[in-house]
């Protein structure tokens, strides 16, 4: 593989672009952004303090696709002709999808122009919302379509395998039975059909290893990464210095699976379902806390909050939410079970 930014003496090159004819040039770029659903509920019902968040996002990421000799060194100054920024939004999900498209008539194409002008435009959604939801994170950045020029016409293939996996958070104080509620759930939506992820934050140290086992002591010895397996299951130990996010764990190995359900990160984790028993004497965490985080409370108690409350005895109704909610799926009616 050859980098044409580089001359016969490894010094870095503008690429000479001069003899090549003028062509139309089109690039399609998308980015994502992911926010706690009742973030991006703000944004498109225009209550966010800073006003028109998507109006000033959709101008940062035009006038980017104009700064890329600015920003990239070895981009060439192009004439763009058209630069757009379109959104999609899943508020369910609590994501953005930004779409740039940059058209030129020109002698190189328009790739990076495209790229930028999605990231700026990601990023500015990020700059503006900060100050109300600290968990906002940008996602892939791809380019999805170019044409013009020799190279002929770039189409991105569909990811191979399933889509990325919906996200649920199941968050309560201690002792509202969160586990046992999970655990009923998994087993439901596995009889449905679904594959289950399950990810545990444990806020003190653990250990699945026993002590005196080789893995254990390879471990030990300072092996970073140790794995151990058998015919029908794995387990990966890794070392870190931080706890990495679910969004870090979920991307490496959930690949395959059609919902990840969280226990933990409270920070960190959107689209929460609070778990409450009233016996617990406590005030439920959406009304202590910004209640924009949550997404409903499975309970046994009737409480004074506009989410929507499900029977915490009753886990089939928690399912049915869920599928609904975060899997964007009907749930059938009783009578044709």
């Amino acid at each position: 593989m050859s980098f044409n930014h580089f001359d016969s003496r490894g010094q870095a090159i503008m690429v000479d672009v001069s003899a090549k004819q003028k062509t139309l040039r089109t690039a399609v770029a998308t980015a994502r952004v992911l926010m706690q659903p009742g973030t991006l509920n703000d944004i498109l019902s225009g209550a966010t303090r800073k006003g028109d968040v998507l109006g000033v996002a959709r101008l940062a990421g035009i006038t980017a696709s104009k700064k890329v000799p600015d920003l990239i060194p070895l981009s060439h100054p192009l004439a763009i002709h058209h630069a757009a920024i379109e959104f999609s939004c899943d508020a369910p999900r609590g994501e953005i999808l930004v779409t740039a498209t940059v058209r030129a008539h020109e002698r190189t194409g328009v790739e990076m122009e495209a790229m930028v002008s999605a990231s700026l435009a990601a990023l500015t959604i990020y700059d503006m919302c900060k100050g109300a939801d600290k968990a906002i994170r940008i996602g892939e950045t791809s380019l999805e379509f170019n044409e013009g020029g020799k190279s002929g016409t770039y189409q991105r293939a569909p990811r191979p395998g399933r889509k990325e996996p919906a996200v649920v958070s199941f968050g309560g104080w201690s002792g509202s039975g969160k586990t046992t509620l999970i655990e009923a759930v998994i087993r439901l939506l596995s009889d449905k059909g679904y594959r289950i992820g399950a990810i545990k934050h444990d806020g003190h140290r653990f250990d699945i290893d026993r002590p005196g086992k080789d893995s254990w002591l390879m471990t030990r010895a300072g092996a970073v990464v140790t794995a151990i397996c058998d015919s029908s299951k794995q387990a990966v130990i890794r070392q870190h210095e931080r706890c990495p996010s679910p969004f870090d764990l979920i991307a490496a190995d959930f690949t395959d699976v059609d919902l990840v359900i969280v226990e933990g990160w409270k920070a960190e984790a959107p689209n929460r379902i609070e778990v409450y028993r009233q016996e617990l004497g406590t005030i439920p965490l959406c009304e202590e806390v910004d209640a924009s985080g949550f997404v409903a409370v499975a309970t046994d108690a009737r409480l004074a909050t506009a989410l929507p409350q499900l029977d915490i005895n009753t886990p089939e109704t928690v399912v049915d939410f869920i599928i609904t909610h975060y899997l964007n799926e009907n749930v059938p009616s009783k009578e044709n079970e």
